[in-house]
């Protein structure tokens, strides 16, 4: 008798070691019924914008392309410190103004019109596309037409831009982004937003300036988001860059 409860004990066993295991497997299987497994995917954040044929492209870290415009007249595309909006020109061909380049002084010779340019900003996903600034031939500093070099601030708030001012010099202005009032910042004919490191959010802009015991020099100066100079940087930039700009933050 003993015997054959020990050998109902040894099968009771068995069959518990065979069931348990299916009976959970078929509960875990019953309770991910219905349950839709979304997968993850990777953030694709523009990483870079570009123009071709008069149009603008934006190209995520995939190398996926989305096409922003498609009027054939856009140019010179840059993106915000996030990646999130794109500013550039587009050339309004309705509009055609006397260039005030200084090798332009006639203004009835056909190489010294051009079409009038605008700065227009949108979302770096095609989202949006407003109008920002319209060229226009009367502005409290002089002829505004012809931008050049749209560039964001740092934090967004500004897109500085260059534009024909004087004889020997560009002007630099500032766009507000919130009310598109425009400011002059100082004469420049070229323009570098330092993104990071020691001299976040100054400007480096080269300027053409003159000896006192005559001639003329074209230096690189650093100077404040409100024109204030800083400093001279010299006939070029190199030296800055390697004092102030490291391998892992770059200006």
């Amino acid at each position: 008798m003993a015997d054959f409860s020990l050998l109902q004990k040894t099968i009771v066993l068995t069959l518990l070691t065979l069931i348990l295991p299916s009976t959970l497997l078929l509960r875990t299987a019953s309770a991910q019924v219905g349950v839709r497994k979304i997968p993850i995917q990777p953030s694709q954040k523009t990483v870079e914008v570009v123009e071709r044929d008069g149009n603008i492209y934006s190209i995520d870290k995939s190398g996926r392309e989305i096409r922003l415009t498609s009027s054939g007249v856009d140019l010179e595309p840059s993106l915000s410190a996030d990646k999130k909006r794109v500013t550039f020109l587009r050339e309004n061909p309705n509009i055609i103004i006397h260039s005030s380049a200084a090798d332009c002084p006639d203004k009835f010779r056909s190489e010294c019109l051009s079409p009038a340019r605008e700065i227009w900003v949108m979302a770096s996903d095609g989202s949006h596309d407003p109008r920002l600034v319209v060229s226009r031939e009367h502005f409290e500093h002089g002829i505004l037409d012809y931008f050049m070099k749209p560039t964001f601030s740092n934090d967004s708030s500004e897109v500085y831009f260059l534009a024909p001012q004087w004889v020997t010099s560009h002007a630099l202005y500032a766009v507000d982004m919130q009310d598109s009032s425009v400011r002059l910042v100082t004469d420049a004919n070229s323009l570098d937003i330092v993104r990071s490191g020691r001299w976040a959010n100054h400007i480096i802009v080269q300027k053409h300036k003159y000896f006192l015991g005559g001639g003329s020099y074209d230096w690189y100066w650093l100077i404040s988001s409100d024109g204030k100079t800083v400093g001279p940087l010299g006939k070029s930039t190199t030296s800055f860059m390697q004092m102030w700009c490291s391998a892992l933050e770059a200006c």
